[in-house]
Formats: structure tokens, C-alpha cells, sequence
């Protein structure tokens, strides 16, 4: 099938296609289909992407949105295919933080909500994440500390403290997730944020936010001036 592929006209052939307009010219199913390069016995590699983006809405957020398992449920997509595309999403996802560190500073709780947003939004169980910040106010490093059900994360104020000791954090954001895709804070949330932040007084490294990252929507307890 793939060699019928690359025996189509440039409309029909996204190799071809990319020799005269490049990447950009390509749609996001040819794009697929250049990155898996081979189809299933049944289709070649654009029919597999045209399928595969079809189950999706059409939508490639959807599609990296996709875990393994699901991935492998698709026809035509097998182990090494969903590897492929999960190393795809990873590199998309890592290039995107890279592309917005720069801008990022720890009193724009905005920035900081966007730039962990795709990381965060689809996990399955609440995470808790620490990023520490420099003298400068600049991202100097990031750790995911725990992981809980999936109503709830522990919030380990001796252990958040002790991290941010090792990694030289002059201050600290932390975030969390809610899988439900709503940001609200609870009341638990608020409870553990005005302790952990009495403990970081104390020691001199400044709790400057708390975010809860949602489905595309955060809360940031320094924007409604709960902290």
C-alpha cells in the first residue's frame, strides 16, 4: 500500500507535496501520515491518519490527548505506532514549555497556569507540582512531588519546604490538578494553602500562588487574593 501511496499525483502525496510547500503546506492528516510513514494491510499511510484524526473530531489535541491503551483500541495503530505517536505528543509538548519559559515569572500567575496547563490538564489523578523560582523570579526548576486518588493529593508542607531547601528556591508556586476539568479550590485545598504558606513564612521562602489547573480554566489563589 505505501508504495501505491508515494505513486500518487503531489495533490495525493504528501511527500511529494512537502518537496514543492514544505510542512506547512501539508494538512494535519498528511503531516500523520509522513510521521507514521507505513499504513495497516487494509489502507495506506494517509487513509490510517485520515482515520485516525476522524475518530478524533479532526482535532490533533484530542488525538495527543489519547493514552496508550486507547491509542491501540484504534485500527490500523499497534504498539510501535502508539509509541511513535506518544514520543510525537511528548516532543510537541516539551517544545511548547521550552517556547513560553522565557516569559515566565513567578508574580504572572497567568503565565505560569498556561505554561503547565497542557502538562497537567489531562493527568488522571491530582498531582501535586513545585516550581521553584530564582532570585530573579525566573523558573529555575519544576518537580512533581506526590500523586493521589482521584479526589485528592497530599499536600506535604515538610516535604514542599524540603525540596525547595535543595533546589536554592527563593520562591515557590504550587500547583495542582482537578481531573474533573473544574478548578475550584475546596475546602480542603484552601485548608492545606494557608498552612503550607504559615510553614513557608516561617522559613523565608515566599509562597507566592497556588494554582489549580482545570480542563483549560485555572484558579489561581493570588488573582482572587487568597494569598
Amino acid at each position: 500500500m505505501e508504495k501505491h501511496l508515494k505513486e500518487r499525483g503531489i495533490y495525493e502525496n504528501p511527500y511529494k507535496k512537502y518537496e514543492v510547500y514544505g510542512a506547512e503546506g501539508l494538512s494535519d492528516a498528511e503531516l500523520l501520515a509522513i510521521f507514521l510513514r507505513t499504513g495497516s494491510r487494509k489502507m495506506d499511510a494517509l487513509a490510517l491518519s485520515r482515520q485516525i484524526l476522524t475518530g478524533c473530531q479532526d482535532n490533533l489535541l484530542n488525538l495527543s490527548a489519547l493514552s496508550a491503551d486507547e491509542l491501540m483500541g484504534m485500527p490500523g495503530i499497534g504498539r510501535i505506532k502508539t509509541m511513535e505517536l506518544r514520543c510525537l505528543f511528548e516532543i510537541s509538548k516539551r517544545i511548547s514549555k521550552e517556547s513560553r519559559k522565557d516569559r515566565l515569572i513567578f508574580s504572572n500567575s497567568h503565565s505560569i497556569a498556561l505554561y503547565f496547563m497542557e502538562e497537567m490538564r489531562h493527568l488522571c489523578e491530582e498531582t501535586l507540582l513545585l516550581a521553584c523560582f530564582d532570585a530573579k523570579g525566573r523558573l529555575s526548576s519544576e518537580k512533581m512531588l506526590t500523586k493521589g486518588g482521584i479526589d485528592s493529593t497530599t499536600m506535604d508542607s515538610r516535604l514542599i519546604i524540603k525540596t525547595a531547601l535543595l533546589y536554592d528556591a527563593r520562591f515557590i508556586v504550587i500547583l495542582h490538578n482537578h481531573p474533573s476539568g473544574d478548578p475550584s479550590p475546596s475546602t480542603v485545598d484552601r485548608d492545606a494553602t494557608y498552612e503550607l504558606k504559615e510553614c513557608c513564612d516561617i522559613m523565608g521562602i515566599p509562597l507566592v500562588d497556588h494554582i489549580i489547573i482545570g480542563d483549560r480554566l485555572y484558579y489561581s489563589f493570588k488573582e482572587n487574593k487568597e494569598i
